[in-house]
């Protein structure tokens, strides 16, 4: 018997429901410089998080396992959440909302391609310990993942 399990990437799935940056709610301007106020994000693993950040050349600094700093060129975050489990917020301050803006949408498609290639290792490790097997793996266009798993 074979099952069919489709990983789809959650930043595809996310692009298309949201067609402008979901930050911009939370934004504000001050003069020259951009706020943005607790702002909740997609973010709930702080190792995918930190290492999302430092995939993308930041420097974090990891003040605590629930707070992190970023500080770059021209714009400072910080990721705080409550407790483990729950979403990161982000609170931001730049010289440049939309630059801000941008890398902020781009953290967040990188960090869900993070979570999809975590998924699909620790898939592949599970079926490894198991009976099952892959009897088949395509990529998709839209790089959803596709895998035929053998079912003993």
């Amino acid at each position: 018997m074979s099952l069919l399990a489709v990983l789809v990437p959650l930043a595809i799935a996310l692009s298309a429901t949201v067609k402008k940056s979901r930050y911009e709610r939370s934004f504000s301007q001050t003069g020259r410089s951009v706020r943005i106020a607790s702002a909740e994000t997609f973010f709930t693993d702080r190792e995918l998080l930190v290492k999302t950040l430092r995939d993308h050349g930041l420097p974090v600094e990891k003040i605590s396992n629930d707070r992190i700093r970023v500080r770059s060129g021209g714009y400072e975050l910080l990721y705080e959440r409550a407790k483990a489990g729950d979403a990161f917020l982000v609170s931001a301050v730049a010289d440049n909302g939309e630059e801000l803006l941008f890398d902020l949408d781009c953290l967040e498609k990188e960090y869900m391609s993070n979570v999809q290639s975590d998924v699909y290792k620790k898939l592949i490790r599970k079926l490894s310990e198991s009976d099952m097997t892959v009897e088949s793996e395509e990529v998709t266009e839209d790089d959803a993942i596709l895998l035929t798993i053998n079912v003993p």
